[in-house]
């Protein structure tokens, strides 16, 4: 009985382990799609930083992100939506 128990307890903690990975799993992609959305914005590319706020801020917020911060290769603040725009 209780070697029975314990394959149950065992097998039930399996399964909650594979469904939480798989939450994890289709988070990362979700994030990751997202991320690939704003690294190829035309707004980006093209220098327009209002035109790729708006469409990061957009992007953050349908993910459920705090924030969205660009820098540049100095490590220099290019946009934070969470600030108002200068």
């Amino acid at each position: 009985m209780v070697a029975e128990r314990r394959q149950e307890t065992l097998r039930s903690a399996l399964e909650v382990s594979r469904a939480m990975a798989v939450a994890v799993e289709a988070e990362l992609a979700a994030t990751t799609a997202a991320l690939d959305s704003l690294g190829q914005s035309g707004d980006l590319r093209a220098g327009n930083l209002e035109g790729f706020r708006a469409f990061a801020q957009r992007i953050g917020e349908r993910q459920g992100w705090r924030n969205v911060i660009v820098t540049d290769g100095q490590g220099r603040v290019l946009i934070n939506v969470a600030q108002p725009s200068s």
